[in-house]
């Protein structure tokens, strides 16, 4: 197979392929599209559940990802299945991050430097990423520490990024994150360079 070429513009620089520029991929549909949904022990479940169902119906496809492979323990004592495991996989792999409330889960996930990044990059990359309940301070925490994301409390301000603290209104945010997600990207977030990722 013959290696492919750019051919260059006339001022010398290379060609731009308009057909493989994520600027021109088609807005306003989450079909196809592939969301992480971070969670350990003590996760709330209907969060979850909530989430899925919304994503689902628009025809994205939602990955439980976890420290480990086979269940979680929510917070209501049911069995959440794990589909893939921090270790093995990355945000890249995804088109958008939801982080789902349970005190528990949140303080694990906030021990566990995979899952920081994991949240960091996707933002990094202009993915959309929501979370509800105690999953709102953690995503605050880390677009604080990392972009000095403009925020008051929980509340992020940036394009993109839909939170709700209170975690009372899930159906609400699955509205506004299923938006976000059709927009595929938010190239116009503030400072980002200060994002290890």
């Amino acid at each position: 197979m013959a290696p492919t070429t750019s051919t260059p513009s006339p001022n010398g620089s290379a060609r731009q392929a308009p057909e493989t520029s994520m600027v021109n991929t088609i807005k306003g549909t989450i079909k196809s599209r592939r969301v992480a949904i971070l969670a350990a022990d003590g996760v709330d479940v209907k969060h979850i559940e909530q989430m899925k169902e919304a994503l689902s119906s628009g025809g994205a496809h939602a990955d439980v990802i976890s420290s480990h492979l086979g269940t979680i323990q929510s917070a209501e004592k049911s069995e959440v299945a794990v589909d893939k495991t921090l270790l093995t996989t990355g945000s890249i792999l995804y088109d958008a991050v939801y982080v789902p409330g349970g005190s528990r889960s949140i303080e694990t996930l906030r021990q566990n430097g995979d899952a920081l990044h994991f949240v960091a990059e996707a933002y990094k990359h202009g993915k959309a990423v929501a979370a509800t309940g105690e999953g709102a301070a953690l995503v605050a925490a880390i677009l604080r520490s990392s972009a000095e994301s403009p925020s008051k409390g929980d509340q992020i301000e940036e394009p993109g990024v839909v939170v709700d603290a209170g975690g009372s209104n899930v159906a609400s945010i699955a509205k506004k994150f299923v938006e976000a997600i059709g927009q595929h990207r938010f190239p116009s977030r503030g400072s980002i360079d200060r994002i290890p990722a």
